[in-house]
């Protein structure tokens, strides 16, 4: 599988229902990983981990055309998985899940984040509203005229910010609200850049179906080309 310069591949695949995954594909899993999956407490989180780890192995390996095995991960100072081996591919990747849904997205050269989450209802909307958006959007969040619309802006604006603090690479964190990620003139427009520590980040909402709502983030002077997956082939094993 090859990924071009101006392309980001999005991949918006099911976890599965059953152990078939993790049956076929269990011994791809590192010593670390195991370990990370064994600090779990419940089983559902346990197979989630595992898939994930399964799943980022598997499409990664496909890019690289090497082995899974021969592949090796660490973290920032921050937790934010990079791949150190194979070394100098240029490979950047992110990744992120709720309920039923894995989201996994890789570009060339540029740093990327990206989140997704399963748009329903709460009641401390408005107090995470207040706490984490910019003056410009809580203004435009508590001038919407019904409860619906807030929701949906509530998260499209979170998931932007995570997505962004993802790809920076230090996560949520208190600084969400000194970073507008709408614009002022268009809040609803679905693209658009931001300038955070003189860099040009771009940020876009993602395509996705069934009540879930996305973001994506990367560190890019100009737009690239997203090209959706829903599924992946493996041929290593």
């Amino acid at each position: 599988m090859k990924i071009n310069q101006n392309e980001i591949h999005i991949y918006t695949l099911n976890f599965s229902e059953d152990n078939s995954l993790l049956e076929k594909y269990n011994h791809l899993l590192s010593v670390d990983e195991r370990k990370k999956i064994d600090q779990y407490k419940f089983p559902n989180d346990r197979k989630r981990a595992s898939e994930t780890f399964i799943y980022r192995r598997l499409i990664i390996s496909n890019y690289l055309a090497v082995n899974p095995l021969m592949i090796e991960f660490n973290k920032t100072i921050f937790g934010k998985p990079v791949l150190i081996e194979p070394q100098n591919s240029g490979l950047q990747f992110n990744y992120s899940h709720t309920e039923r849904k894995f989201l996994f997205a890789l570009s060339k050269n540029s740093e990327i984040g990206v989140d997704i989450e399963f748009i329903k209802a709460f009641t401390d909307i408005d107090s995470l509203s207040e706490k984490y958006f910019s003056n410009d959007e809580f203004s435009f969040y508590k001038a919407l005229s019904t409860y619906e619309l807030k929701l949906n802006f509530f998260y499209r604006v979170w998931t932007r910010k995570e997505a962004l603090h993802k790809g920076i690479g230090t996560g949520i964190n208190d600084e969400m609200k000194n970073i507008s990620v709408i614009d002022n003139d268009d809040p609803n427009k679905s693209e658009l850049s931001i300038d955070f520590n003189n860099q040009i980040w771009q940020i876009e909402d993602l395509q996705l179906q069934d009540n879930f709502i996305g973001s994506i983030a990367y560190l890019s002077p100009i737009r690239k080309t997203m090209i959706y997956f829903d599924t992946f082939a493996y041929d290593f094993i």
